[in-house]
């Protein structure tokens, strides 16, 4: 009995009890985000969303309001890759440390012709996919790593990735 009723508490579209979620604004979808400028949303299918925000060098999902997130012009590296570039000239990389992942923002980036080194991927590029539990959303894969997005890190399974949306904003340059 116990099971059914934690079962039945949650919402209708498979997420966490009390977490609605509202149909994500429109989109052009994975490639027509270029050069876009948009405020990041993350849910991660049980808590409610937050947005990517500023933290000094650091970006993390801690605000409920879009008003507080970060804006990111999505500059495209490649087909569906994209550089997320913040309204401070800064782009998202993800950096592992001993105690885990760390999202920072960086003002200028390594390439392999800085390095001399045509294997290097650079730490700042994402692959823009569809989510894999919310076909409406997206879901970001870093291209250096493999990994995905989560919350507060990286991880090695699609099913666990963050569920991005793409909220237009103003204020990128």
């Amino acid at each position: 009995m116990a099971a059914w009723l934690v079962g039945t508490a949650m919402a209708c579209d498979g997420w966490g009890p009390g977490v609605e979620r509202g149909a994500p604004p429109p989109n052009d979808g994975l490639y027509g985000v270029a050069h876009g400028c948009f405020a990041i949303e993350g849910f991660d299918g049980w808590s409610a969303p937050t947005f990517l925000a500023e933290a000094g060098d650091q970006l993390a999902f801690t605000t409920p309001d879009p008003s507080g997130a970060a804006r990111f012009t999505l500059r495209p590296s490649d087909l569906g890759t994209y550089l997320l570039y913040d309204s401070d000239e800064r782009y998202l990389i993800a950096e592992q440390l001993a105690e885990g992942w760390r999202f920072s923002r960086v003002a200028t980036l390594e390439s392999d012709v800085s390095l001399l080194d045509d294997t290097f991927v650079s730490p700042a590029e994402w692959e823009l996919q569809i989510s894999a539990r919310d076909a409406r959303r997206f879901q970001l894969r870093h291209l250096q790593t493999g990994l995905f997005l989560t919350l507060t890190g990286l991880t090695a399974a699609s099913q666990d990735a963050a569920i991005i949306t793409l909220f237009p904003a103003d204020g990128c340059t």
